[in-house]
C-alpha cells in the first residue's frame, strides 16, 4: 500500500469505525495476524476493513450477550421492578395526591 491507499483506508476506519477505541483496532489486527478472521494473502484496503468489519460484528455481539445476561441477572435478583408495578405505584399515588 502506498501512502495515499493507507491514508485513505485510515480515513475510512475513522469515518465508518469512530466508536473503536484503539486497544479495540490492536486486538482486531493481533487477531488478523493469527488468522482469526481469514486467511491474509496480501494486505490491502478491502482485507483491513474486512477485518475491523468482523470484529466489529464480534465486539457487538459480546456486548449484547453481556448486556443480555446482565439483565437477567438483575431480574433474577428481585430487584427489578416491571412496568406494571411503576404503573401501580404511580397509579395510587395520583389517588392519594387527590
Amino acid at each position: 500500500m502506498d501512502d495515499m491507499q493507507i491514508a485513505q483506508t485510515v480515513n475510512e476506519i475513522i469515518d465508518d469505525y469512530s466508536f473503536l477505541k484503539l486497544d479495540d483496532l490492536r486486538l482486531c489486527f493481533k487477531n488478523a495476524q493469527k488468522g482469526h478472521y481469514e486467511k491474509i494473502f496480501r494486505m490491502d484496503k478491502s482485507v483491513i476493513l474486512s477485518c475491523i468489519e468482523k470484529y466489529s460484528k464480534e465486539r457487538i455481539e459480546a456486548a449484547i450477550e453481556t448486556s443480555e445476561n446482565e439483565s437477567l441477572q438483575y431480574k433474577e435478583s428481585g430487584r427489578y421492578i416491571s412496568i406494571k408495578q411503576v404503573e401501580n405505584v404511580s397509579k395510587k399515588f395520583m389517588q392519594w395526591k387527590q
